[in-house]
C-alpha cells in the first residue's frame, strides 16, 4: 500500500508503530493545520498493543487526536 500511494499518487508516506509514540511521530509529520484541518490521513493496519481488545487501540488513539 505504502509503495502505491508514493508512485501512483506522489503522496509522503510514513510507516508508524502503534505504540506510545505514535500520536507524537504523526504529529512530526502531519503538523496540525492553524484552521484545524487533518494535514493528512492515517491508513491503520496495526493490530494493536495487547490484550483482549488489542484491535481498539490505535483507532481510539487516533480518534482521541482528531486524526482521520
Amino acid at each position: 500500500m505504502q509503495a502505491a500511494l508514493q508512485e501512483g499518487g506522489g503522496h509522503e508516506t510514513l510507516m508508524c508503530e502503534g505504540d506510545k509514540g505514535l500520536l507524537a511521530e504523526l504529529e512530526r509529520f502531519m503538523p496540525p493545520d492553524p484552521q484545524s484541518r487533518p494535514s493528512g490521513i492515517v491508513f491503520n493496519m496495526a493490530p494493536g498493543i495487547q490484550g483482549d481488545h488489542r484491535y481498539t487501540h490505535v483507532p481510539a488513539m487516533l480518534e482521541m487526536a482528531g486524526l482521520p
